[in-house]
């Protein structure tokens, strides 16, 4: 019995030698060195036990990630891999401890918003510490935070309606007409005509004296349309003014103003900016949406779908986007043949 039990003392001890050296079990002399001519498929940014920073502070581990992630590529991903509030996760609100536990995790939330791909968090045992509860309360300041993202960490959205009240209740509330602009560019390239009202909702901001207002596109449907089919659709669409948008998708969009007739009523409301604004938001979208931009986007289709619809889809979009000046000319001249000019309820001066 006494030999049994000192066989397995000294198996044990064996095991846990072996497994508590942190030296790399490598051939002597081998030093490991990058290829630098294979491609880098997909990079990791990981930081552990990043939950301690002082109150008003930044601990200095994240100081270096906040740098390390400026030059972070498409194909990256950010993991926070627990403890993440120490000493004990997120407590009550009424607990001393929640002002510097809110603040630890806050500081690691702000490197999440500024990179600029997929972030994950992980609980860790002093996550836990705070029972279930409190993980709870780490999990929705992150996704709260987080989620936001998307609308520029807009607090705020409103419906349409919503957005013509506050804009003729008070010259405060004004419309970011630049990034309107865009959209509806954006929509003139993919041939999305259905642009309706109901199809935006409006994201809030306050910069300064003013509640600005940017858009979110809504129900993207309608893009990249294929109409046409026999001799009924097309008399149709050729004889009904608000059917005559409904054109199939091609290089070129010669009857912008058909295409726009369901967003008409409100770009006369909302526009008033001049050519140069229109211009600049071109040169922007075709700068960005560049040939390598389109070719990524159609490859991520699976391969069962990878037809000749895709690329006839990549080369009248290329087209499209070619075009897009012309196409922007041929709508802001046709916003202008009329003027509106817009002012609140209040006492206005023009």
């Amino acid at each position: 019995m006494k030999f049994s039990r000192l066989l397995l003392y000294f198996f044990t001890t064996s095991i846990f030698i072996s497994c508590a050296t942190i030296k790399m079990q490598v051939k002597e002399g081998h030093t490991f060195k990058p290829n630098k001519e294979s491609e880098v498929l997909h990079s990791f940014y990981l930081i552990g036990d990043a939950g301690n920073s002082e109150l008003s502070k930044k601990d200095s581990a994240l100081v270096l990630l906040e740098k390390e992630i400026t030059i972070a590529k498409k194909n990256s991903t950010l993991i926070f891999l627990g403890d993440n509030v120490y000493p004990k996760g997120i407590p009550t609100k009424k607990d001393k401890l929640y002002k510097l536990a809110k603040h630890r995790l806050d500081v690691q939330i702000d490197i999440a918003k500024k990179f600029p791909r997929r972030t994950l968090f992980i609980p860790g045992n002093h996550d836990w510490y705070s029972g279930l509860d409190g993980l709870k309360k780490q999990e929705k300041l992150v996704e709260d935070a987080l989620k936001k993202k998307s609308f520029g960490f807009s607090n705020n959205l409103i419906s349409t309606d919503d957005l013509r009240k506050n804009l003729l209740k008070d010259e405060k509330y004004v419309l970011d007409q630049e990034t309107y602009i865009r959209a509806r560019l954006f929509d003139m390239l993919i041939g999305d005509w259905d642009r309706h009202q109901d199809q935006w909702r409006w994201a809030e901001f306050k910069e300064g004296e003013k509640i600005v207002y940017r858009p979110v596109p809504r129900d993207r449907d309608q893009a990249f349309s294929v109409f046409g089919d026999g001799f009924l659709l097309r008399f149709l669409t050729n004889a009904m003014p608000g059917l005559r948008g409904m054109r199939s998708y091609n290089e070129d969009l010669k009857a912008p103003k058909w295409f726009s007739y369901s967003a008409y009523p409100l770009d006369m409301l909302l526009i008033n900016a001049n050519k140069e604004v229109w211009d600049k938001q071109v040169a922007r979208i075709q700068s960005q949406i560049t040939d390598e931009v389109i070719e990524d986007a159609m490859n991520k289709f699976p391969d069962e779908v990878k037809d000749e619809t895709v690329n006839n889809i990549k080369r009248k979009l290329k087209g499209r986007r070619n075009n897009l000046q012309k196409i922007s000319d041929r709508y802001y001249n046709y916003l202008n043949e009329f003027q509106v000019i817009t002012g609140t309820n209040k006492d206005d001066w023009f």
